[in-house]
């Protein structure tokens, strides 16, 4: 289930997302995060359960990376 926020409230997160990672430190956990998502290999073999795990993974990235980009075009506003 969706946690219901404000227009502000929102706003608030992708703000505070985008100032974490603006700095060279933010840029390595981001790295890394992908690293250990995206760039890990999956095996033919994997089960299902892997497979949705790391997709879970990938999607908290993904959520990650869309309020850094929310958050930075704000601030320039």
């Amino acid at each position: 289930m969706m946690n219901k926020m404000s227009n502000r409230e929102m706003e608030l997160f992708e703000k505070a997302f985008a100032r974490c990672f603006a700095k060279a430190d933010g840029q390595i956990v981001l790295d890394y995060l992908h690293s250990i998502t995206y760039d890990k290999p999956v095996s033919i073999y994997a089960s299902d359960a892997e497979l949705r795990h790391n997709e879970g993974q990938k999607h908290i990235v993904f959520i990650i990376n869309s309020l850094i980009k929310k958050g930075s075009d704000r601030n320039r506003l």
